[in-house]
Order: C-alpha cells, then sequence, then structure tokens
C-alpha cells in the first residue's frame, strides 16, 4: 500500500511538473491547446444560470479527490504550481482516462464598502466588484468540485469551464 502511494505522489509530481513547465514556456492559451482542453466554440464562458447543484457519485469522483490530494503534496515540490496548474494537471490525468472532468476558472466577488477600498472597482458604493487578484482554479467532475472543498468554492463566480470531452 506505501508503494502504491509513493507511486501516485511520483505520477502526480511529474504531471504537475509538465504542466507547470508548458504554462511557464507556452503560456496559458498554448497550455489549453496542448492539453486538449480549449473547445473553440464549445469552451464555454459560464453564466450564473447556467449553474446547476452538483450530483454526487462517491465511486467515480472518490479516486480523482485522492490524485487530487497527491496533487497538492507534490505542489510543495514544484515551485509556482498553484491552483491553476493543479486543476489543469488533474483534469488532463482524468480525461487520459477517459473521465469527462473539466478544469473550471472563476473570481471571488468582494462586497465593497466604497470604490476607494478596491483600486479597480468601477462601480458606486456598496457594489459587488470583481478583482482580478482573487481568481481560482478547480476541477469539476460532473460539476462536483473534486480538488477543493465547497466552501473554498462557494467564494468565486466561474467565468471559463474548459470544453467536454470530444464524442
Amino acid at each position: 500500500m506505501a508503494k502504491l502511494r509513493y507511486l501516485l505522489l511520483a505520477i502526480a509530481t511529474l504531471r504537475l511538473l509538465r504542466v507547470r513547465l508548458y504554462l511557464q514556456l507556452l503560456g496559458l492559451d498554448r497550455t489549453l491547446r496542448w492539453l486538449q482542453l480549449s473547445g473553440g466554440a464549445a469552451t464555454q464562458a459560464v453564466t450564473l444560470t447556467a449553474l446547476q447543484p452538483a450530483q454526487s457519485n462517491p465511486a467515480k469522483s472518490d479516486p480523482w479527490r485522492e490524485r487530487g490530494l497527491y496533487l497538492r503534496r507534490a505542489a510543495r515540490m514544484v515551485p509556482g504550481s498553484y491552483c491553476l496548474a493543479r486543476a489543469l494537471c488533474l483534469t488532463h490525468w482524468a480525461r487520459s482516462y477517459n473521465v469527462d472532468a473539466r478544469c473550471v476558472i472563476g473570481v471571488r466577488v468582494q462586497k465593497t464598502g466604497s470604490a476607494s477600498t478596491a483600486p479597480d472597482a468601477h462601480t458606486t458604493t456598496g457594489a459587488s466588484t470583481l478583482s482580478s487578484e482573487f481568481a481560482h482554479a478547480w476541477c469539476e467532475l460532473d460539476r462536483e468540485v473534486i480538488d477543493d472543498t465547497p466552501e473554498v468554492i462557494a467564494q468565486f463566480i466561474p467565468l471559463w469551464r474548459s470544453a467536454g470531452m470530444p464524442l
């Protein structure tokens, strides 16, 4: 059992290192194309009305949750491996096993007391503002978050979701 854990950690580290290097060298757009996560018109700009409640299927999602934990551990050893690299890596890893996982990128909506508290705010007092410094990425399987907690994800509004797997 211990050998399997070390093997999963090694695989997670190598996959994460590869995605991290591609992000650094090629940028996000070309990395998405390399991972086959960009689907042109099929890539979704998410609206709030498009969000649906998650349908939990533990038999399907639990192995990928475990791999997500190994990616978090591996991220400690690969500098610069933040949420985007982990989410892209886990999504690509799941898709290599024909699991229709999707990478999601969102931003945190912050309630502001006045427009001066948010330097990039274009709204009036008491309104919500989007701040680029509060972005987050995660991986979903059947709209269920598999590499983060629902409490964390509830703070973010999804802006982009990768396309589904090709038929």
